[in-house]
């Protein structure tokens, strides 16, 4: 499921409870409690293979940063595009 739907409906939720006049009482007691965990040497390796795999990885990234300041989300949203969705088509047409 799309991330952008998501937030949209939980936003639309969170809207008509803030308009509602109802009181939502949570009865929910929540406990926490520390996880223990108990890890083979197979494991344990494993997750030191990964932590190094993830930093020579992270090491060979490189990043350049573009501002584009020709026009921004106030003109596309009076093109009745969401900016989320301009965005998506852009990427598809850049990777097309």
């Amino acid at each position: 499921m799309e991330g952008v739907a998501v937030l949209k409906t939980l936003q639309n939720v969170l809207y008509t409870i803030n308009q509602s006049n109802e009181v939502f009482e949570n009865k929910l007691v929540v406990i926490d409690c520390p996880m223990e965990w108990q890890l083979n040497d197979d494991i344990k390796n494993g997750i030191i293979d990964a932590k190094n795999n993830f930093v020579k990885l992270n090491a060979d990234i490189d990043i350049e940063i573009y501002q584009f300041t020709k026009y921004g989300k106030d003109y596309i949203k009076s093109l009745n595009f969401s900016p989320d969705t301009f965005i998506q088509m852009t990427l598809q047409l850049t990777y097309y």
